[in-house]
C-alpha cells in the first residue's frame, strides 16, 4: 500500500508539473507570435531612419566622443538556458573600454559581466514586464555625448552582435525624412533602434524558451504516463495476490 501511495503522489506532483510547464510554454509560444509580428511591421521604419541619420552631413554631429556606451539587450525570464548561455559567450569575448557605461537589460547575464571584474559602471534594467523605455534611453543616450554600442541578437544574421550605433556613418544619400529638425532625427533614430534591437533580441529569446518548455512538457507528460502505468501494474498485481490468498 505504501508503494502505490507513494507512487500516486509522485504521479500527481508530475501531472502538476505538466500543467505548469505547459502553460509557460503557450505563453513563450504567443510571446514568439508577437515578436515576430513586431519586427516584419518595424524593419521598413527602422531601415527609415537608418537612411535618414546617415544622410545628414557629418559636420553637424559631434563625433569625437571620449567615452563609450554599450547597451546590452538580454533576459530576464527562466528556461532559456541556451540563449543566455549565447549571451554570455558574446560577453566574454567583447572589449569593454576603461569607465565605460554600461546598459544591461535583463539580469541573467549580469553574472558574465561580474567575472570579469571590469572598471565598468553597469546599471540594470528589468524587462520581464514588457519592453524598456525606449525613447527615454534615446535622451539619455543624446545627453552623454558617447560613444554608442549595442548589443543584440540580430535575425538576419542568425547571431548576437555588436554593432555602433552612434555615431553614424555618413552616406551622403538623400532621406525624405531629413525634414525633421536634427534633435528630433536623432532621438527618433536612436528609439528605433533600440527597440528594434530588443524585439530582436526578445524574439530569439522567447523562441528558445518555447523550445525548452516544449521539451519539459513532453518529458513530464512522458514521466507521468510511466507512473501511470506502474501504478495500475502495481495494484493490479495487489488485488491479484488478495483474491488469491481468500480463495
Amino acid at each position: 500500500m505504501t508503494n502505490l501511495r507513494l507512487i500516486k503522489d509522485e504521479e500527481t506532483k508530475v501531472a502538476e508539473l505538466h500543467k505548469v510547464v505547459s502553460a509557460m510554454r503557450m505563453v513563450a509560444i504567443t510571446q514568439m507570435r508577437q515578436f515576430t509580428n513586431k519586427k516584419q511591421n518595424y524593419s521598413d521604419s527602422v531601415n527609415l531612419w537608418r537612411s535618414a541619420i546617415s544622410s545628414i552631413d557629418p559636420h553637424l554631429i559631434s563625433s569625437d566622443f571620449k567615452h563609450d556606451i554599450h547597451l546590452i539587450m538580454s533576459c530576464d525570464q527562466r528556461f532559456c538556458k541556451n540563449f543566455t548561455n549565447l549571451v554570455e559567450a558574446h560577453l566574454k569575448q567583447c572589449y569593454f573600454s576603461e569607465g565605460s557605461k554600461i546598459m544591461l537589460f535583463g539580469k541573467r547575464s549580469r553574472r558574465a559581466l561580474d567575472r570579469r571584474q571590469l572598471n565598468v559602471e553597469i546599471t540594470n534594467y528589468k524587462v520581464i514586464t514588457g519592453m524598456p523605455d525606449c525613447e527615454s534611453i534615446a535622451l539619455i543616450l543624446m545627453q552623454s555625448r558617447a560613444n554608442v554600442f549595442m548589443h543584440y541578437f540580430e535575425s538576419e544574421q542568425s547571431a548576437y552582435i555588436v554593432k555602433r550605433i552612434w555615431p553614424v556613418k555618413y552616406t551622403g544619400e538623400n532621406s525624405n525624412l531629413i525634414d525633421y529638425d536634427l534633435t528630433t532625427l536623432i532621438r527618433l533614430y536612436l528609439t528605433s533602434e533600440v527597440y528594434f534591437a530588443y524585439v530582436q533580441t526578445a524574439l530569439k529569446e522567447s523562441t528558445e524558451r518555447s523550445l525548452t518548455t516544449s521539451e519539459a512538457t513532453e518529458n513530464a507528460e512522458q514521466s507521468a504516463n510511466e507512473l501511470r502505468k506502474l501504478y495500475n501494474k502495481l495494484r493490479q498485481a495487489k488485488i491479484t495476490q488478495e483474491v488469491t490468498a481468500g480463495e
